[in-house]
């Protein structure tokens, strides 16, 4: 996921919704460090984290990860608990709860 602050909106991801799609099958997530994304992903655990705008750093981290099964391992296991452990059904229905309570 390649994000960058919106010229005309001003805006930038805030949550980052199909990052987390992502790591619940365990895939290793390359994305820019902006927004919820900065807060999701654990840069070099589940996965690397670029500058926006830097397409460079992007294809080196798919790189990365395509030339290192340990890595894409490592991570996958880290990113399952992850979601597991602060992305679930029930912890997000038990925080909207506590919000709309």
């Amino acid at each position: 996921m390649h994000s960058v602050k919106g010229e005309l909106t001003d805006q930038i991801e805030a949550f980052g919704v199909s990052v987390i799609e992502a790591m619940a099958t365990a895939l290793p997530v390359v994305s820019c460090d902006i927004g919820g994304v900065s807060e999701i992903v654990l840069n070099n655990r589940t996965g690397i984290l670029i500058t926006p705008k830097d397409i460079h750093a992007h294809a080196d981290a798919f790189l990365r990860l395509g030339n290192n099964c340990n890595m894409r391992i490592q991570m996958g296991i880290e990113i399952w608990k992850r979601v597991k452990n602060t992305y679930s059904y029930e912890i997000e229905k038990n925080n909207l709860l506590k919000i709309l309570i």
